[in-house]
């Protein structure tokens, strides 16, 4: 059975279930999420390790390194340390050990990988 992930839009700034924790969500801009799509990620997002993840074949990548297009040797920080919370002002890019820059990790695996995964969701998007 399709599992449903129901987005909520409310002026500008879009609400995205966390799939291992029901009553949370991460906010972030519609642009945000728009260009998330368009890079085809998998909306089945989780938490864990003080990050929210999207996988990517055998791989786990942070949303918020794929929002600022962290790149090698960059992280990210949350200014209100909220996790969660997404938008563009809180995140920070600053020096880090990253071995690799986001979004490749997404262009040699997500389009094939995550296939069955998009067939086995239904994303449904609540505009308030």
């Amino acid at each position: 059975m399709p599992m449903l992930v129901r987005i909520i839009h409310d002026n500008g700034i879009c609400r995205v279930p966390i799939a291992n924790f029901p009553d949370k969500y991460v906010s972030l801009y519609e642009e945000d999420l728009e260009e998330l799509l368009a890079l085809g990620i998998d909306m089945h997002w989780k938490f864990s390790n003080g990050n929210v993840w999207v996988g990517s074949g055998n791989k786990r990548i942070a949303v918020a390194r794929l929002i600022c297009d962290a790149d090698v040797g960059q992280q990210v920080f949350f200014l209100d340390r909220n996790p969660f919370n997404m938008l563009r002002e809180n995140l920070v890019l600053a020096p880090g050990r990253a071995k690799y820059r986001a979004r490749h990790k997404l262009e040699f695996s997500v389009h094939s990988a995550n296939k069955l995964r998009r067939e086995e969701l239904i994303v449904e998007h609540d505009v308030r």
